[in-house]
């Protein structure tokens, strides 16, 4: 899963011990939202608060260096196993380590902020505004209105 998946989910490490139900957790950290990110730039909407990075005192942005957080150590203070992985060795390493574990493990895969596919191979309807003094904004809303007329009705 993505980190910021891993933020919102992470409560299901505790039922995995609990019930002593082993599971493999494989965190790709890309320091944030970044699948919101994107989403948010292709509606002409400027880039805020889906990154998770020090606020840059001089601009007093979200701007600064992103947040060094180590998933495998919050994975530990559960009761789970981590590993960290930042190079494919350590990431082969951490998943033969995972899979030989007995308890539920946290794989902290550090991956390239922006590194994912864009476009995603489909199209996602998302919340545009209809009217704006942005031109991306109002570009994007006709691409959703083009989009959408293209949609299948159920």
């Amino acid at each position: 899963m993505g980190d910021g998946s891993y933020v919102m989910l992470h409560s299901e490490i505790i039922a995995s011990l609990q019930e002593r139900a082993k599971i493999n957790v494989l965190v790709f950290d890309n320091g944030g939202f970044q699948v919101i990110d994107n989403l948010q730039v292709a509606q002409g909407i400027e880039r805020f608060g889906n990154e998770w990075r020090q606020r840059d005192r001089a601009s007093g942005r979200l701007t600064g260096p992103f947040l060094p957080i180590d998933f495998a150590a919050n994975g530990e203070s559960y009761g789970a196993r981590g590993f960290r992985a930042k190079t494919v060795e350590e990431f082969r390493a951490a998943i033969q380590g995972a899979l030989a574990e007995k308890r539920t493990t946290v794989i902290d895969a550090k991956v390239t902020a922006k590194s994912m596919t864009h476009g995603y191979g489909s199209w996602w309807r998302v919340g545009t505004a209809e009217v704006s003094q942005n031109p991306a904004v109002e570009k994007a809303a006709q691409e959703i209105r083009e989009e959408s007329a293209k949609a299948r009705a159920y």
